[in-house]
């Protein structure tokens, strides 16, 4: 898997100083949690929360290049995975500073 991926993306975070590894934002839902640490770095964790790697969309019609085998087990995996432990959330904007979070039900 390469490293641009946004698969290892959510595997591999900043390396956290510190101060990056003080939390001084927290949400809690029913199903999932985030939190921000000092340098603005966002974490989630819970249920359905990461991309599965595994997972195919077939919004783009590729669904003709994939054998029955192939398509079955498509069928039985979800799009996201659950997370026992917080996985970083790459690609938000570095300039803006989160101010607040909220989890629903």
């Amino acid at each position: 898997m390469n490293s641009t991926s946004s698969f290892s993306a959510m595997h591999y975070a900043p390396l956290l100083s510190p101060n990056d590894s003080i939390v001084r934002l927290v949400a809690a839902g029913m199903n999932f949690s985030l939190a921000i640490t000092n340098n603005n770095l966002p974490y989630i964790w819970g249920k359905n929360c990461v991309l599965n790697p595994d997972y195919k969309n077939h919004d783009n019609g590729d669904e003709n290049n994939d054998s029955a085998a192939e398509l079955i087990q498509n069928l039985r995996s979800k799009p996201v995975l659950d997370s026992a432990y917080p996985r970083y959330i790459p690609g938000l904007p570095s300039n803006l500073q989160i101010v607040k979070v909220a989890c629903g039900s």
